[in-house]
C-alpha cells in the first residue's frame, strides 16, 4: 500500500474518529452530571496512558521488523509476551488509581482495566508493517464513534449514561475488530507463553518517550482528579481530547510515512526532506488555524463541547489548542529518529519535557489551586520545551531537515505567543486574527509546494 493510499485512509478514520469524539463530548457531557462525566473522562485518560505504555514500543518494533522482513513466530511471540507483561504489570496500579480516586472512580476505572487486557493480544501492528492500515484506521474510527451513538441515544432518551459503560464500549470494540480481521489472539498467546524474555531494551527506548508524553498530557487531569475536582478534571481532560484530534491529524502523514522510512532504516534523503517540510507546515496550518479559532471563540466552543463557558475553560481550551503545534512537531520528529534507529535520541527531550509539565502543574496547583487553566499553561510551557531540545537532536542525524526544524520550531514559539497574548481582554481580537493570519500565509506557501510534490511522493509511495 502506497504511502498517498495509507495516508487516505489514516485520514479518513482520524476525521470520522475525531468527529466522533466531539459528538461524544458533547453528548456526553449532557448525558452525565459533571463530576460523573469527569469521572469517566479521567479514567479514559488513565486508559490512554497506559495502552501507550503497552502498545507504543512493541507495535512500533514489531512493524519495523515486518516492514524490513524480520518478524517471525519466534519474534512476534516475544512481542506478545512483553505486551502480555506490561499490561499484567500496570493493570494493578490502575485499580489502585481508581481506588484514590485519580482516574475518576474504581467503578469508572474496572471496566478500562478489562480493555486493556483485551487491548495486550490486539495486533494491528503486523498488517500496519506490511502497509495494510485498514485494521488500525477501524479501530480508531470505532473506538470514538460507538460510545458518541451510545451518548446521544442516552440524550435522547433523557437517561444517565452510567459510568462503567464507556470502558465496556471499548471491550466491545477491540472484540469485534479482532472478529471482523481474523485476528489469532490464542494463537499469539501460546506463542507468547513458548517465547524467550525478548527485546525489552527495545521496546522500552521505542516506548518510553511517547509514554512519557502521553503522561504529559494526562497530568492536568489526574492533578485536578487527585485533588478533588472532578468537573474541573473533565473539563481539562475534555480540552485534551480535542487537542489529542488535532494530533491524530497532524500524526496521518507521519504514520503513513513511517513504514516506508523504517524499511532502511537510513536518515532522511533530500526527497524525504521535502516531505517531511511538507507535514510540518500542514501541522502549523491545522494548529494556528484551530488556535485563533479557539483565542475568538472560545467560550462558545466550550460551551457546546464540555457544557460550560467559564472563563477558565476558555483559556484551558486556547492553551491545549496552541500545545497542538509542539506536539504535532513532536510526533514527526520523533517518527523521523525512530524509523532511522535512533530512538534513544528522543529519551532526554521527552523526559525533560515532561519532568517540567508535571512539576509546573503541580506547583500551579500548590501556589494557585487547582485550576484548569494553570495545569494547562504547564501543558504547552513543557511541550514547547521538549519539542526545541528535540529538533537539536533531529537535526544532528539528519543534517537535511536543519531548516524545517528552525522553521517549524520558530513558528510554535510564535504562535504560543499569540495565544498567551490572547488571553488579555483587550488583545485578544487582535492575537486570533494575527494567528489566522499566520495560517493563512503558511496555506499561501503550501501550496505550489503542495502541488509540485504530489507526483514526486505518489512515486516514492508506489516504491515503498
Amino acid at each position: 500500500m502506497s504511502v498517498r493510499r495509507s495516508a487516505a485512509i489514516f485520514g479518513a478514520a482520524t476525521v470520522m474518529g475525531h468527529a466522533s469524539q466531539l459528538v461524544w463530548l458533547a453528548a456526553g457531557s449532557r448525558a452525565m452530571s459533571p463530576d460523573t462525566f469527569g469521572q469517566v473522562l479521567a479514567a479514559q485518560t488513565l486508559y490512554a496512558v497506559l495502552q501507550i505504555f503497552v502498545d507504543i514500543g512493541t507495535a512500533t518494533l514489531g512493524a519495523r521488523n515486518v516492514a524490513r522482513g524480520e518478524l517471525n513466530d519466534g519474534s512476534l511471540g516475544e512481542l506478545v509476551r512483553i505486551r502480555m507483561a506490561l499490561v499484567f504489570g500496570v493493570a494493578p496500579i490502575a485499580l489502585f488509581l481508581g481506588v484514590l480516586g485519580i482516574s475518576g472512580s474504581l467503578v469508572a476505572t474496572i471496566p478500562f482495566v478489562a480493555a486493556l487486557v483485551l487491548f495486550g493480544a490486539f495486533n494491528v501492528w503486523v498488517p500496519y508493517g506490511g502497509g495494510d492500515a485498514r485494521p488500525w484506521a477501524t479501530y480508531m474510527f470505532a473506538r470514538s464513534a460507538l460510545p458518541a451513538c451510545v451518548a446521544t441515544g442516552f440524550v435522547v432518551l433523557g437517561s444517565d449514561f452510567p459510568a462503567p459503560l464507556a470502558g465496556a464500549l471499548e471491550c466491545a470494540v477491540l472484540v469485534v475488530v479482532m472478529v471482523v480481521y481474523g485476528q489469532r489472539p490464542l494463537r499469539e498467546l501460546r506463542l507468547a507463553l513458548a517465547a524467550r524474555r525478548g527485546p525489552w531494551r527495545a521496546v522500552l527506548a521505542i516506548g518510553a518517550p511517547p509514554v512519557m508524553a502521553q503522561t504529559s498530557m494526562a497530568a492536568g487531569t489526574f492533578i485536578l482528579s487527585g485533588a478533588g475536582r472532578p468537573a474541573a478534571a473533565g473539563v481539562f481532560a475534555a480540552c485534551v481530547r480535542l487537542l489529542t484530534g488535532l494530533n491524530a491529524i497532524n500524526g496521518i502523514v507521519a504514520t503513513a510515512m513511517y513504514p516506508r522510512l523504517a524499511q532502511s532504516g537510513r536518515a532522511a534523503t533530500t526527497a524525504d526532506a521535502a516531505l517531511v517540510t511538507i507535514a510540518l507546515q500542514l501541522i502549523a496550518l491545522l494548529a494556528a488555524g484551530a488556535t485563533g479559532v479557539c483565542a475568538l471563540a472560545g467560550g462558545a466552543i466550550t460551551a457546546a463541547f464540555i457544557g460550560t463557558s467559564s472563563g477558565q475553560a476558555a483559556t484551558a481550551l486556547v492553551l491545549t489548542t496552541a500545545a497542538a503545534l509542539p506536539l504535532g512537531n513532536i510526533i514527526m520528529f520523533s517518527y523521523q529518529l525512530v524509523a532511522a534507529g535512533h530512538e534513544r535520541d528522543s529519551m532526554v527531550p521527552f523526559a525533560v519535557g515532561a519532568v517540567a509539565t508535571i512539576g509546573c502543574g503541580l506547583v500551579a496547583a500548590a501556589v494557585g489551586g487547582p485550576r484548569v487553566d494553570l495545569v494547562a499553561a504547564a501543558l504547552v510551557g513543557g511541550q514547547l520545551l521538549a519539542q526545541c531540545l528535540l529538533a537539536l537532536r533531529l537535526v544532528r542525524r539528519s543534517p537535511q531537515l536543519r531548516s524545517a526544524a528552525a522553521q517549524s520550531t520558530a513558528v510554535a514559539v510564535i504562535v504560543v505567543l499569540l495565544a498567551c497574548g490572547s488571553l488579555a481582554a483587550d488583545l485578544r481580537v487582535a492575537a486570533g486574527v494575527g494567528l489566522l493570519a499566520i495560517a493563512a500565509a503558511i496555506l499561501w506557501r503550501l501550496a505550489p509546494a503542495a502541488r509540485a510534490l504530489a507526483g514526486r511522493a505518489s512515486n516514492l509511495g508506489d516504491r515503498s
